[in-house]
């Protein structure tokens, strides 16, 4: 998904956590599944995975030139990670295309 970032989220959270989480993400779209569904807001976005992959290709007519027109840059958050939350409030870590594109290139 171009001009997305990946934030991941552990169904075991509370459901207040998981809502903080999105809050402070601002996401405007949370992937879930079946067992996951059930604990966003509904006015929460939310795209059903296992649906998304099991429709039929005859149904989907998609351009992926056409997917997004957000330019992507060094700068772009790729990756979200919150801490424990031990001082009562998650804080959220960015990790950047480039440190992404670095590490990979260093380690992997």
């Amino acid at each position: 998904m171009v001009g997305g970032a990946y934030c991941p989220v552990s169904p075991k959270d509370p459901p207040q956590r998981l809502q903080t989480l999105v809050n402070q993400t601002g996401s405007r779209l949370v992937m879930v599944d079946a067992t996951t569904h059930a604990l966003f807001r509904i006015d929460d976005v939310t795209l059903d995975v296992d649906a998304a992959i099991s429709i039929d290709a005859t149904f989907v007519d998609i351009n992926l030139d056409q997917l997004s027109s957000i330019p992507v840059t060094p700068e772009n958050i790729v990756f979200v990670i919150f801490t424990s939350g031990s001082t009562g409030i998650p804080k959220a870590v960015r990790v950047i295309l480039i440190s992404l594109f670095i590490y990979t290139k260093t380690f992997c």
